[in-house]
């Protein structure tokens, strides 16, 4: 299964080929991040998961990266973390477990990645406490490894193919204006008090301009911006 990603020819194929491997390997949801260096700003990062969009969406509005415990280990790591309530020992990561428990996040493995061309990032499965004890079984470990590598190289062959062939798609003055504040890190509340609207129509336009970049996240979105000159780093 992990050589079809290198036959994916699509980013959305390739998403759906991540999901359905996790899965094969009994992981409930699986998420992969991925930025281009390891000091690139947050909001350069791709992300790509099947986590709940509550879950994602409080995770990146309450800034918990900053106090992720499995976010640092990664930074310091190449070796996978099983992780669960007992890695999060300061009041910020309690804190930030507490908000992932009430989303049904309660553990996983997290898989560091630290690319070829100095990209870095995650493949983070989470699975049900009562599983955690198979989840370094080697063999079970073994395809994980080989899950990342595969998946991770067939991404950057995507995203350099999809890169070439990249034309700044067209957006409003109100698009735009929007990108722009995403990039700079702010929620959509945030921007509604800027612009002086409403938070349901801050999100149609982003809702739009995803969709002109046929991004899969709003951070996937910004680098594509950036990319394409429309935006400054």
């Amino acid at each position: 299964m992990f050589q079809e990603f290198l036959q994916c020819r699509t980013l959305d194929e390739w998403s759906q080929l991540l999901f359905k491997a996790a899965g094969k390997l009994g992981f409930s949801s699986v998420l992969f991040g991925i930025k281009p260096t390891i000091s690139s700003p947050f909001t350069a990062s791709v992300i790509i998961s099947n986590y709940s969009r509550s879950w994602r969406e409080a995770y990146d509005s309450g800034g918990y990266h900053e106090v992720d415990p499995v976010v640092f280990h990664c930074l310091n790591s190449s070796v996978p973390l099983l992780w669960t309530e007992n890695n999060f020992h300061t009041r910020p990561e309690q804190e930030l477990y507490e908000a992932a428990r009430a989303h049904n996040v309660r553990s996983g493995l997290c898989m560091p990645i630290h690319g070829p061309s100095g990209e870095f990032g995650m493949l983070n499965f989470l699975c049900d406490e009562s599983a955690t004890a198979d989840a370094l079984h080697p063999e079970r470990l073994g395809a994980l490894v080989l899950m990342r590598d595969y998946a991770m190289q067939s991404y950057i062959h995507l995203r350099s193919s999809a890169d070439e062939l990249d034309v700044p798609p067209k957006l409003t003055a109100r698009e735009l204006e929007c990108l722009k504040w995403v990039a700079a890190g702010k929620t959509s509340w945030e921007i509604s008090r800027i612009l002086s609207c409403a938070e349901v129509t801050v999100n149609y336009h982003v809702s739009n301009f995803m969709r002109k970049f046929n991004a899969e996240s709003r951070q996937h979105a910004v680098i594509r911006g950036i990319r394409s000159g429309l935006v400054m780093p």
